[in-house]
């Protein structure tokens, strides 16, 4: 018996059809051979809305400076479309842009030095925490009482004014 017929002799129904093209954008704009991911549309809708804010924003170097205003005005237009159309199209290593892009600015806002430091607390200098006791404990000594820990010797400290007294 085949591996693709029932035991009554009739073939097996397929259960599922398997994917394909997997890789593949989905486009959402087609125009003939010309077809358009939603990323792709979204980057244009949104270069296209930025180009016309720009335009109506700048128009104002065209009377500041006319033949140089003209210029300027132009080349912020184009340095945006080339902006847009870059982070449409572009890719390096099968990769967008954007993604290089977030890549690029996650690197330059971490740190350039790493600290390693232990969870436990440590004194700042290894033999601050010896001198200073040192210091306290003397101190304490001239001024006639006793170095003690907090809550230790509580009433210890009232006995020791009335024996002076």
């Amino acid at each position: 018996m085949e591996n693709d017929q029932q035991a009554g002799g009739a073939p097996l129904e397929p259960l599922h059809t398997v994917p394909t093209h997997l890789t593949t954008v989905d486009t959402v704009l087609s125009l003939g051979t010309f077809a358009l991911s939603s990323r792709q549309l979204l980057w244009l809708l949104v270069g296209g809305s930025l180009g016309a804010t720009l335009w109506m924003r700048t128009g104002w170097l065209g009377s500041w400076l006319p033949p140089l205003g003209m210029l300027l005005h132009g080349l912020l237009l184009l340095g945006l479309l080339i902006g847009v159309l870059a982070l449409t199209f572009g890719q390096v290593q099968g990769r967008s842009l954007e993604s290089w892009l977030i890549v690029v600015v996650a690197y330059l806002g971490r740190p350039r030095l790493s600290l390693w430091r232990s969870l436990r607390r440590q004194p700042t200098w290894p033999g601050l925490s010896l001198m200073l006791t040192l210091t306290l404990r003397q101190a304490c000594v001239e001024a006639g009482g006793q170095l003690r820990r907090d809550g230790e010797g509580e009433g210890e400290a009232e006995k020791a004014k009335e024996r002076s007294a």
